[in-house]
């Protein structure tokens, strides 16, 4: 009988082949592709698309590069790369990782360079929101498009633009001055002396919204008085009723007793006592939302600029309002800035029930990402604004921080060792009011010192955390 393993082992030899080749097939129908670079030559700080085939759709799993750089991504599909490229990079090609498997560009991105802005003078040198000032140079070219100018952290807007001049909004903050930084197709420049930005005649300051900011048709309910400067009758009204029920809500978190508020006086005559007023923005503010004494602004949710999410609208208005009854408990207005920071943004979040940070584990993500950033993201350094590393506020992620915030305040009223409760709250508030110091309001009232908070804040978060 003739043997049958010849034949068996040439079989199964076959067998192997062929799943070797289908292998083969299979990963090279899996090899990442760049066809294309749109467009080709660009400035730092413009959109490059990747055209190409095989790219994940996972965020987590791809990398560009350029030069070694690596370029931030902006919108991703398996066939397109949006990146951002950035500053301070030479042409070359362009890298594109996924996981293990590298491609490289068969073309060259160019990186072109602009002749350098140049500031001679800007006209006034103050203004209010909105306000267009003028600042006169060179070699501002005549896109709107490739021109931005940040007032120290805000954006304005810019409505007209040619080689010699740039005409750009006021956009809106608080009193405040500081260098404006004009940048042209990935070139910049700061200013030598200050800008200031002059909200003194605001509705912070003097009754009513300034009267160019909103056309005088207010619609009033119980505690609000709403103000627009487009938004519907109808949008004016459901933002009053929901301010009603926002407020109902912060005040039984703060156990709210007769007089634990009041207004301001010599407001009395113009709103009637004890309204708050809130200017509902339909297309000035640049902000989403913004908190001063006795009222806010809020974005109108009938703006053309409202972004559809409710949820997140409802955590900044009530976050707002928060801010409000803060600066109401406090009382003294010239003491409305007293508190730190990190206490003010984190109990705003409190009372907005925004309680966003959990688990341990998002605290040890929070603390491995901040490893190389100023402070290592513990928040309890951030006292006044300018205690934000300068590299989180130019990438505006301070925003980032406001859940650890709100993580502390929550600690410090709902910890079982520290046994306070709110009433501790409204004494260390009350205290700020009368003109006591900062730390010591915070340690009479809360029993533990600022200093010591910030030395031990991961253990002693891990430990509230773990209970």
């Amino acid at each position: 009988m003739r043997s049958i393993k010849p034949f068996l082992s040439l079989f199964i030899c076959l067998q192997l082949l062929a799943i070797s080749a289908c292998g083969d097939k299979e990963s090279e129908a899996d090899l990442m592709e760049i066809s294309s670079l749109e467009p080709p030559a660009l400035y730092c700080g413009e959109s490059l698309s990747i055209k190409g085939a095989n790219f994940s759709s996972r965020l987590s799993e791809m990398k560009v590069l350029l030069q070694g750089k690596t370029l931030k991504i902006l919108d991703l599909t398996t066939t397109r790369i949006l990146v951002e490229v950035p500053d301070a990079v030479s042409s070359g090609p362009i890298t594109v990782q996924r996981g293990n498997q590298e491609v490289q560009s068969s073309q060259d991105l160019t990186i072109l360079v602009a002749d350098p802005p140049v500031i001679t003078a800007v006209s006034p040198n103050e203004g209010f929101l909105g306000e267009e000032i003028e600042i006169i140079g060179e070699n501002f070219g005549d896109d709107l498009a490739n021109v931005s100018v940040n007032f120290y952290g805000t954006i304005g807007e810019v409505v007209a633009v040619n080689s010699t001049s740039i005409r750009v909004k006021v956009p809106l903050k608080f009193n405040s001055e500081g260098e404006l930084t004009v940048r042209v197709k990935g070139q910049s420049i700061t200013t030598e002396n200050n800008f200031k930005i002059n909200t003194s005649r605001g509705s912070w300051h003097i009754p009513g919204w300034d009267i160019r900011y909103h056309d005088n048709h207010p619609i009033e309910s119980e505690h609000f008085m709403v103000y627009s400067d487009g938004a519907s009758q109808e949008m004016r009204r459901t933002i009053s009723e929901e301010a009603e029920t926002a407020l109902a809500d912060i005040k039984t978190i703060i156990d709210y007793q007769d007089g634990d508020f009041d207004f301001r006086p010599e407001w009395a005559t113009v709103w009637g006592a004890n309204k708050m007023h809130i200017m509902a923005d339909y297309n000035q503010a640049a902000a989403s939302g913004l908190a001063y004494r006795d009222g806010c602004i809020i974005r109108s949710r009938d703006s053309p600029r409202y972004d559809g999410d409710l949820d997140r609208w409802w955590k900044v208005f009530q976050h707002e309002i928060t801010h409000i009854t803060e600066f109401l408990m406090i009382g003294d207005y010239s003491r409305r800035q007293s508190n730190t920071v990190w206490m003010r943004e984190g109990f705003a979040n409190y009372g907005a029930r925004n309680h966003r940070i959990q688990t341990i584990k998002e605290l040890d993500d929070w603390q491995q990402l901040m490893t190389n950033v100023p402070g290592e993201g513990n928040p309890i350094q951030i006292k006044v604004w300018g205690d934000f590393p300068q590299e989180i506020r130019d990438s505006f992620r301070t925003i980032e921080y406001y859940g650890f915030f709100e993580l502390v305040v929550r600690y410090l009223l709902e910890d079982d060792e520290l046994g306070n409760d709110i009433q501790d709250m409204k004494n260390y508030y009350d205290d700020l009011g009368a003109g006591v110091p900062q730390p010591e309001a915070f340690l009479n009232h809360f029993g533990v010192a600022m200093d010591d908070l910030e030395a031990n804040f991961w253990t002693i978060m891990r430990e509230f955390l773990q209970n």
